[in-house]
């Protein structure tokens, strides 16, 4: 909406009636909003108007053409690309990594633990 200057936007929140009345004088006296939107209607009532027409372009602009650029990247990549199995065995093995490590702390820590009680012990005795 801003970037095609259709609108203006206000956080709802934070605004008050001032700030939401005047951007409305905004849109409603400056020219530029409103043939801005009349452009936009005009396009989106262009693109879809009749089906037919429409599929009889679409199938004259491929024959005329070609319609490689328009298939899927997708149809080029390998398997295991297409379905995120590379990242998804890429963080497993992360995850898989710092569990270890972890446990690996806790071992430690807990022999620490127990060597300490142990010593204790023996100097109680």
């Amino acid at each position: 909406v801003l970037v095609k200057e259709l609108g203006l936007r206000a956080d709802m929140r934070a605004a008050t009636a001032d700030e939401l009345a005047s951007m409305m004088k905004q849109i409603i006296y400056e020219d530029k909003y409103a043939n801005n939107m009349k452009k936009a209607s005009r396009l989106y009532r262009e693109l879809y108007k009749n089906p037919r027409n429409e599929s009889a372009f679409w199938f004259d602009h491929v024959m005329k053409y070609g319609g490689s650029y328009m298939r899927s990247s997708g149809q080029q990549m390998p398997w295991y690309q297409l379905y995120v199995l590379d990242v998804i065995a890429f963080i497993t093995s992360i995850v898989i990594f710092i569990i270890f490590f972890v446990y690996l702390v806790v071992k430690q820590c807990c022999k620490l633990c127990r060597g300490k009680q142990e010593k204790n012990k023996a100097k109680k005795e």
